[in-house]
This record gives C-alpha cells, sequence and structure tokens, in this order.
C-alpha cells in the first residue's frame, strides 16, 4: 500500500461491517479546515519544543511511521515517543497543507475531498490528516519555512523526544 492510500484503509477500518465503504461525501475547503484545526490541541501544547527544532526531511520516515501507527490503532497515544524532529515535519506538513486547502477557499473551489459518509466528527479529521499529510502534505516547499539566523531560539535536539507538558 502506498502512504497516499492509508487514509482509504483508515476509513475502511471504521466500517468493519461492510464490504463496500459508503458512498463518499464532498468535504469542501472550510470545513476541511475546521476538521484539521480540532487536532490543533496535540500540537499547541509542544509549539516551543517543535519550532526550535530545525526542520530535516531525515525524519520523514519517523513522521510517515506514526501517522500509518494512527491509521492502523485510530490513536495518537504512540506520537508521546516521537522527536521533536519529527513533530517539526509533522506541523510543518500541517501548515503547508493547510495553506493548500485555504488557497482552493480562496478560489472558490467548492470541494477540497471526499470522505465516506457516516464517519464522526472525529475519524473525519483523522481521514483528512492521514489523506494530506500523507499525500500532498509531504511536498513542503522549504524555502517557505522560517528563515532564522542562528541563535534566535534555544536550540533544541532534533532526535530528542518532547511530551505534552
Amino acid at each position: 500500500m502506498q502512504l497516499s492510500e492509508v487514509w482509504m484503509s483508515y476509513c475502511a477500518d471504521r466500517f468493519p461491517e461492510e464490504k463496500e465503504l459508503p458512498p463518499p461525501m464532498p468535504v469542501d475547503p472550510w470545513e476541511a479546515l475546521e476538521l484539521l484545526f480540532e487536532l490543533h490541541p496535540m500540537f499547541t501544547a509542544r509549539y516551543d519544543a517543535i519550532k526550535s527544532a530545525p526542520f530535516d526531511r531525515i525524519h520523514d520516515e519517523e513522521t510517515d511511521g506514526a501517522l500509518c501507527q494512527l491509521a492502523m490503532t485510530d490513536s495518537f497515544a504512540g506520537w508521546d515517543g516521537l522527536s521533536a524532529g519529527g513533530w517539526r515535519v509533522m506541523i510543518e506538513r500541517l501548515i503547508w497543507s493547510e495553506t493548500v486547502i485555504a488557497a482552493n477557499a480562496a478560489q472558490n473551489n467548492p470541494v477540497i475531498a471526499h470522505l465516506p459518509e457516516g464517519l464522526d466528527r472525529m475519524s473525519s479529521a483523522k481521514a483528512l490528516l492521514l489523506m494530506y499529510l500523507l499525500g500532498g502534505g509531504r511536498d513542503v516547499d522549504t524555502r517557505t519555512l522560517d528563515a532564522r539566523p542562528r541563535g534566535t531560539f534555544p536550540s533544541l535536539p532534533a532526535q530528542r523526544p518532547i511530551r505534552k507538558q
């Protein structure tokens, strides 16, 4: 299975009794942003530590693994062991995805995604997170990231795990 298909497997697991997924329902850009914003509290408590770690694609595999674990377990519990660098990659993918979604909203695009009918709100948010962060969100344009001079923030080793305070 390709990473860009993990979200579909996650959705299918939400309907174990069904032979086929329920019909897809359109998700407009504003609804997609609202759903993703519901996941922001996971990042808020760690924000300072996340932003003090440098963005480095070396953490892509760790981030992909955490997202795949979410798809398999339907839980963020395993994310407590994610390194600061992994969290940084995660948040930059999220910001990039939300920017793309907002740009689509500004262009009045009526539909940004399709999700199976009948998913609850949190499952819809997780499905969109998986769809974007394992899909187009992996293509973060590093030219858009903060260019901070050295010494602006205290340095945090990117391999260090961070936990919610």
